[in-house]
């Protein structure tokens, strides 16, 4: 959904993940966030930072600028994407475990680290409660807009026009279509480890010399060209696992957004490629 918002000449959309709301999570200072969307003529601009769902400290920071904010969520089987969560944390280097069960096994220990009224992005599960997440967000702004991945699937097109009318912006705009990886994996590990770590003396250097747009457009580049198609499987006992865990979330956020999930209460099918970008 983000590239195809990008593409529409009424909105501005600066590089995904700016991350400046979340005290978890901030990447940038609040120059370089303003910074971002100066001089734009888009009628709006937006941030699509993918951890704002999940943060208590983002849902208030962000009520607290732009309190009229209009808010756009996308919720995807929260199994799949614990397995997509998993595999791009360990791709990006923030996830040292490379297996997922013993990842999520993990959980215990990092949850006794983590500081009261934030979240840690290696907490799979308390990512995916959508029931909570979605709720904090219907009681804190008057306009949401919550769009199921699986609707996206079958019919980008009209998931995106729906979206623009949300927005209050022309919905006739014909989007590019995209294909959305599931899973990528490193090619080579050294070139990773420099993108991923922003102590490294190159990243210190850019940092003081050039402006956030082209940081992030020279690390996305280099993130793409470093990446490789991987298998995109999950143990399916893992799987049923988590299916049952996550089943009462899923019956919860069903009453609170007035859909039918079935199938989110049991294991996803196997992912499938070439899958409309989110």
């Amino acid at each position: 959904m983000y590239w195809y918002l990008r593409d529409h000449p009424d909105l501005y959309m600066p590089p995904k993940e700016l991350a400046f709301f979340g005290i978890e999570q901030r990447r940038v200072t609040a120059r370089e966030y303003h910074a971002a969307f100066m001089g734009k003529g888009a009628r709006l601009g937006g941030d699509a930072t993918v951890r704002y769902l999940a943060s208590p400290s983002a849902c208030r920071e962000i009520a607290g600028a732009v309190p009229h904010a209009r808010i756009l969520i996308m919720l995807r089987h929260p199994v799949d994407t614990i397995a997509s969560m998993h595999a791009d944390a360990v791709f990006l280097r923030q996830e040292p475990i490379q297996d997922l069960a013993a990842a999520l096994d993990a959980e215990s220990q990092r949850r006794m680290t983590c500081p009261p009224g934030q979240t840690n992005q290696l907490l799979y599960r308390d990512q995916v409660r959508w029931d909570e997440h979605v709720s904090r967000y219907l009681a804190t702004f008057e306009h949401v807009h919550i769009t199921l991945f699986d609707d996206f699937v079958a019919d980008s097109v009209g998931s995106y026009q729906a979206v623009l009318r949300f927005l209050g912006v022309d919905d006739s705009h014909a989007p590019r279509e995209r294909v959305y990886n599931v899973r990528k994996q490193v090619r080579h590990p050294l070139v990773q480890r420099l993108i991923a770590n922003p102590g490294h003396l190159p990243v210190r250097i850019a940092r003081t010399v050039l402006p956030l747009g082209v940081r992030r457009m020279i690390a996305r580049r280099l993130l793409w060209w470093n990446a490789a198609p991987a298998v995109s499987a999950i143990d399916p006992a893992i799987a049923d696992r988590l299916a049952r865990e996550l089943r009462d979330s899923v019956e919860r956020l069903e009453a609170i957004i007035g859909r039918d999930l079935t199938t989110w209460k049991v294991p996803p099918r196997p992912a499938q490629h070439g899958l409309p970008a989110n």
